[in-house]
């Protein structure tokens, strides 16, 4: 995949090019399939390689900084997947709102909900600065720029009484550091760095070091991150040159501050390695200290002494190969979601040669059956779920652990969200498939009094959007218009059957109305009366030629039982009439004179029933399909399609409207098994009615179902309109009443 087409780079650059103080629209999103990692990229720099934008590891710090189209274009992940680009994105607000919702939530997300509070929050000032300069200072510090440097995105605990530190991010060149003497492990002699060496030759620094202004232009003194810097040296040493290291720069003017930093950072880094963290907060529990101690005392979060606790809710085997860094956190972590039985699945894939232990995004699939979804998409009430709810016990995520049960309560409560509006007023509600997006920038916002229609969109993960008051651009052009209200209802955008549907019921019913004429004749002779008075010319006599739209039509109309009964008594007439062709048809000569007295006078030899039998199969011949007089004769007779037709391969095959689809599904399984897959892809509902119909994967035997399309009288499923055979019946039942 191309990961910046042209027209793409050509914004990219011309925003790069841009003051560096503007707010510009994030112009392009990409992401790790194969992991967490997302790039939401608003500039370019000249030299066409670094980015800037709003960049999200997957490590709940996500911040505003640079990084290299190259080396995203080089990335490779599990299956030879590489980073890609969102081709739904499209930007609805400026890269300082996703920013800040990502500070809130951790990640970058596209939340509606999340984005609007963020832009509220950046349009009010700041409370701990006086009125007059608040929203300037504000703006200023939140407006995101190339020029700036990478800033973090983390929150922080206010502190009324002291000042806060604020830290930017930045990658700093070795030659322009030093050891500040406020490190709480400054002296002349070079620290032990052999047990972080492998490490950071392995991954180099990961954890920035805290550096602050040292008076000098561009160089910083090193306040806490002695050893990483120590251990970065001697891999430049080896190497002959070293990477930039990621820095925190705090103010230049605090210096209890920076001393705070320092013993803090250094009292939590007491045990080498998170399991050996886990084996002494355990310790402490044991002897009654609660999480906010333990928090307290080594200068961390609640939530972060939770997340080491929960490694005790680990094999004892997982524990020691995660500290001997074989796991790594991520697999760690999703792997305290999973039950002893899983754990203990998960070592032996491990332990065989042979086979694939799943790590990182692909364990979380393989431990949640490939979809894990969490609580927080429910648009139902926890307490109604009946399944189980597994936590990672870290008190911030859990997930539904049966993802199909999860759907079937979902699905439900978007059923009541969407009755629940058209009981409100709104003309229509638009369910959209899941994944599908609802694009503004196709739509007009509408209010529900001049026609306005919600719209419904599911993602894969569960969440649950609603858009309220919207048209397409081409409706609520003719709503401006006037009168549009008529229109929409007489000319539908789009007919209930397609084409081909509409051409596969016309030849059923056909197939099924002249089949059951053929055992009355004294209703085929007056309808022949009829087409002899009501006919032109010469009364040009033509067979139906049944005519299919595709070879699916041609092959299921074969092979109904209608059309099987309708050629045997065609046999028995050819035989009375002497033709020596079995398989041909009665109706339709060429008008030839010699063939009219030859047919004569073997008619002369029958006996009156013999030539009301002809009489029959003849306008059973002539009967056209998808006419009135199929419905008007189907009615009359009492058809029941039931006995010359069944839901076949073809039918379901051109049923395409999801809508139609899930009403067909509450006539088979009730209205529960309808709603509790209202947003399903119309292939897993089609399954469904399948099941219920062969009376498969548990669902009871439905076996008089007919859809309301093939009944006499035929009715529609919805008010769209475009059912030709319904409208049919609706003109000419007046004509009927009598009967």
């Amino acid at each position: 995949m191309t990961l910046i087409t042209d027209p793409l780079r050509a914004r990219l650059l011309a925003n790069g090019a841009a003051d560096a103080d503007i707010d510009h629209f994030p112009v392009v999103k990409l992401f790790n399939p194969t992991g967490a990692a997302t790039w939401l990229l608003s500039e370019l720099d000249a030299d066409g390689d670094t980015l800037f934008g709003l960049c999200d590891l997957g490590f709940s710090f996500p911040e505003l900084g640079s990084v290299s189209l190259a080396e995203l274009a080089s990335v490779k992940g599990p299956l030879g997947l590489g980073i890609e680009r969102d081709l739904h994105f499209q930007a609805r607000f400026t890269l300082s709102v996703y920013a800040e919702a990502a500070r809130i939530c951790g990640h970058i997300t596209d939340a509606e909900r999340l984005l609007r509070q963020a832009a509220d929050a950046l349009s009010k000032p700041h409370s701990e600065l006086p009125s007059s300069t608040a929203e300037q200072q504000r703006r200023q510090a939140q407006k995101p720029s190339r020029r700036a440097g990478r800033r973090p995105l983390r929150r922080g605990q206010p502190q009324p009484k002291r000042r806060r530190v604020t830290m930017q991010l930045a990658h700093i060149r070795l030659d322009r550091l030093n050891i500040s003497a406020l490190n709480m492990r400054h002296g002349k002699r070079a620290p032990d760095i052999s047990d972080i060496l492998p490490s950071v030759r392995a991954r180099g620094v990961l954890v920035p070091l805290l550096v602050r202004p040292n008076g000098q232009p561009e160089t910083f003194e090193i306040v806490a991150g002695r050893r990483r810097y120590f251990a970065a040296k001697s891999l430049a040493d080896e190497r002959g040159e070293g990477d930039p290291l990621p820095c925190a720069i705090m103010e230049d003017d605090d210096d209890a501050d920076a001393l705070e930093a320092s013993l803090i950072e250094n009292l939590a880094r007491l045990d080498p390695d998170e399991v050996s963290q886990w084996e002494t907060f355990s310790r402490l529990v044991r002897q009654g200290r609660t999480v906010p101690d333990i928090a307290a005392t080594f200068g961390i979060t609640d939530l972060k002494v939770k997340r080491i606790l929960a490694l005790g809710d680990l094999l004892p085997k997982i524990r020691e190969a995660y500290r001997r860094e074989e796991i790594d956190a991520e697999t760690v972590r999703h792997l305290t979601m999973a039950s002893k039985a899983q754990q203990k699945d998960w070592l032996a894939l491990c332990a065989d040669p042979d086979q694939y232990a799943p790590r990182g995004f692909q364990l979380k699939q393989w431990l949640f059956g490939g979809q894990s979804i969490s609580t927080k998409m429910a648009l139902f009430a926890i307490d109604e779920y009946p399944g189980l709810i597994t936590s990672d016990l870290f008190g911030e995520d859990s997930y539904f652990a049966d993802a199909d049960l999860f759907w079937q309560k979902q699905n439900e409560a978007i059923a009541a969200r969407r009755d629940t509006y058209l009981n409100g007023g709104w003309s229509e509600v638009v369910l959209l498939g899941p994944g599908q997006y609802f694009h503004p920038w196709d739509h007009e916002k509408t209010p529900k009094k001049k026609g306005g229609k919600v719209f419904i969109a599911v993602t894969y993960r569960g969440e649950v959007e609603c858009h309220e008051g919207w048209l397409s651009h081409k409706e609520a052009r003719r709503a401006r218009e006037g009168g549009e209200q008529e229109e929409t209802a007489a000319k539908p955008p789009r007919p209930e059957l397609t084409g081909p549907m509409q051409n596969y019921v016309d030849l059923h019913r056909h197939a099924a109305v002249r089949a059951a004429m053929l055992d009355q004749p004294a209703v085929a002779l007056r309808l022949v009366v009829a087409h002899a008075i009501a006919g032109s010319g010469l009364w040009q006599v033509r067979r139906e030629p049944q005519r299919a739209v595709n070879e699916t039509v041609t092959a299921s109309l074969a092979g109904c039982k209608a059309e099987a009964a309708f050629g045997k008594k065609r046999r028995e007439v050819l035989a009375l009439l002497g033709s020596p062709d079995e398989d041909g048809v009665i109706a339709g000569g060429n008008g030839d004179a010699f063939a009219i007295a030859g047919v004569f006078a073997r008619l002369l030899a029958l006996c009156d029933d013999d030539v009301m039998r002809v009489l029959t199969l003849v306008m059973a011949e002539t009967l056209a399909a998808g006419s009135a007089v199929i419905e008007a004769l189907g009615n009359h007779l009492n058809v029941d399609m039931g006995a010359w037709w069944q839901p076949d391969d073809a039918f379901f095959d051109l049923l395409r409207d999801k809508e139609i689809a899930n009403s067909m599904l509450a006539d088979v399984g009730g209205k529960l098994v309808a709603d509790g897959n209202v947003a399903e892809k119309v292939k897993t509902q089609k399954k469904i009615i399948r099941d219920f119909l062969a009376g498969e994967n548990g669902r009871r035997r439905v076996e008089t179902w007919l859809p309301r399309w093939m009944k006499f009288p035929a009715v529609s499923y919805t008010s769209r309109g475009g059912f030709r055979t319904a409208d049919q019946w609706t003109h000419v039942q007046p004509l009927f009443v009598r009967e």
